[in-house]
Order: C-alpha cells, then structure tokens, then sequence
C-alpha cells in the first residue's frame, strides 16, 4: 500500500497529461507520489546535481501521456536541436502561462558552457541556447524537460531546466541537470526506458 508523500502539511501530487492548465481534458491525471532518496547530492549554493526522483502511483498511459526515453551515456548530443517546455513566464519577470509552451535550443559544448559561465558549469550540468539569446527556458520553467529525438526516432531526456543568467539573454544560455549522468543508474531501476518498447514512438 503506499503512502502520498507530505512536504510539511502538504500532500504532493503529479499532474501528468495536462496542456491548458485552465481547461482540463480526459487526459489529464493527478497521480499521488511516494519520496524516494535523491540518487545525487544536491548542492544550493553551486547547483551541482539539481535532480530528485519520485516513486509514483500507477498511470494510465495514452496518446498524450507516455514514458520518455533514456539517453545513450556514450553518444555526444552537442550540436543537436533540442526543445525545453513549462509553464513558465515569456520574460524574466512576467506572468506564469497556462498553456504549456516549448521552445527549440542548440545543445552547446562543455567548451562553449564554461566560457559563457566561468568556474560555475560542473560535470552534472549541459548548457543549451544561442550566443545571442532570444530563446530559453525562464522563470516558472525550473525542473521542465530537455528533450531531443535520437537517431532511432524516440525523444529522449537530455536534461532538466536548472538556471541560468537572465531569459533569454545574449551570451547567457539556459543551464540544465545533465540527465545523461543518472542515465546509468535510472536504467538499473527502471530497465524498461533503455528497452525503448515501453517508451518509443511517443507523443510530443
């Protein structure tokens, strides 16, 4: 039997399938969540391993709502087009959206990372955006999915929004939790994700 899990006097639970936060449809289900122990140790001042998991109740998969895919730990993803989605504000300081918005980034080099924030990228984090910024993940988007489709077709979780200088910015790119460092020890959990017949042809 589980149990929901409580954050203080809270009960946290996760929406899945959701679009239009405002008008709800038959796919969307809120799902209680059980804790699980962090698989890294997360670091509030540097934000090195910002990551977390959760055990979840059963979900009833759909068109709208399926598992993603794991990265392959020894392919190099730089240079790809990925894409960031949330919930999240247009502009630093804005207004939250309540339609799920996406945006397509470049996936840059640790090279290119570090020169753009010095002495601040570690080995959990990626960067991802453009030298003269336009396009990022922004306040409210914290914790959102990076995703990139893979040779095979299936889109794959290459990272998780973590921070970054500003929205959007000229030489200030997006700062994600490098999934790809967990990749390892989340298929040992979960096998299922690096089978990919459980998450292939997913929709997006």
């Amino acid at each position: 039997m589980s149990s929901t899990m409580q954050i203080g006097n809270r009960t946290v639970d996760v929406l899945v399938g959701a679009h239009d936060l405002n008008n709800p449809t038959e796919f969307q289900q809120r799902v209680p969540v059980q804790w699980l122990p962090p698989l890294g140790w997360f670091n509030e001042t540097s934000k090195d391993n910002d990551y977390s998991a959760f055990r979840i109740n059963p979900v009833n998969l759909n068109d709208r709502v399926k598992p993603i895919c794991l990265p392959d730990p020894t392919k190099d993803y730089t240079g790809l087009i990925a894409v960031t989605t949330g919930w999240g504000s247009f502009a630093e300081g804005g207004p939250s959206s309540s339609v799920l918005n996406e945006v397509e980034v470049v996936i840059l080099t640790r090279e290119e990372c570090e020169s753009y924030y010095p002495s601040r990228i570690t080995m959990t984090m990626i960067c991802a955006g453009y030298p003269e910024g336009g396009k990022d993940r922004c306040t409210g988007d914290t914790g959102g999915p990076l995703v990139v489709r893979d040779d095979d077709g299936t889109w794959v979780l290459l990272g998780l929004a973590s921070w970054g200088d500003g929205c959007g910015q000229p030489n200030a790119p997006g700062v994600y939790f490098n999934f790809v460092q967990v990749a390892g020890i989340i298929s040992g959990i979960l096998p299922d994700l690096t089978n990919r017949t459980a998450c292939d042809n997913a929709s997006y």
